[in-house]
């Protein structure tokens, strides 16, 4: 029972000096999460590429993810992770003339209205599904 007991007040006295060593009030922590606001709207398209969200695949031996670059442009890469490749998900020009031609309207190879892309084997062949949505 004297165990638990120092046990617990060294708690509380880790917990007390914890709170004391932060020393935030209400104020500094609304002022830090303002300043996080302000940092956030001033660096908004100017740095890209600052994480991945991976996507695997082919029993998780490969994955693609999606790129936001600056001025709504987007690539989607491919990632092999046993022969440790990375390229072009697809060729996202011939991609931007194939939807110019169903649509009869201008598209950006940079600006793809794609969100997704899946990777399927049909007849030995290995076709990618692309999911989004084309303006009206």
């Amino acid at each position: 029972m004297k165990s638990i007991l120092k046990i617990l007040v060294l708690g509380l006295v880790f917990s007390g000096f914890c709170l004391y060593a932060g020393g935030a009030t209400p104020e500094d922590i609304l002022g830090r999460y303002q300043k996080a606001e302000h940092l956030e709207r001033e660096y908004r398209n100017k740095v890209f590429k600052t994480s991945i969200r991976a996507n695997w695949f082919d029993t998780n031996n490969r994955f693609w993810y999606k790129n936001d670059l600056a001025d709504g442009a987007r690539e989607f890469i491919l990632v092999d992770a046993v022969k440790g490749t990375r390229e072009p998900a697809f060729d996202h020009t011939w991609v931007a003339g194939e939807m110019a031609k169903l649509t009869n309207k201008t598209v950006n190879a940079d600006c793809l209205p794609v969100e997704s892309i899946r990777l399927e084997l049909v007849d030995d062949k290995e076709i990618i599904i692309l999911t989004g949505q084309l303006g009206a």
